[in-house]
């Protein structure tokens, strides 16, 4: 018997104001100088869930956040160590 094709998943659209408010949120307290690890962290918060599934939602705050950030954040502190480590 043949085995059916799963439906693909429906994803709400991405609420494009939100994500544009936080983007000139970012900016204003970018040059402000007042971006910190954790205000961009909850800034990457609400911008993934304003993007409801949508990857590059949160992408334009990567222009935001020291290089440490985003390492911390998608580099995982046991592969940090197994990279490092050279036996």
């Amino acid at each position: 018997m043949p085995r059916k094709k799963p439906s693909p998943v429906e994803l709400p659209d991405p609420n494009w104001d939100e994500i544009r408010s936080l983007a000139r949120e970012s900016e204003k307290i970018y040059e402000a100088g007042k971006m910190d690890r954790e205000t961009w962290r909850r800034l990457w918060a609400e911008a993934v869930d304003a993007s409801n599934g949508f990857v590059d939602g949160p992408r334009f705050l990567f222009r935001y956040a020291e290089a440490a950030w985003i390492h911390e954040m998608f580099d995982p502190p046991a592969t940090r160590s197994r990279r490092r480590s050279v036996a």
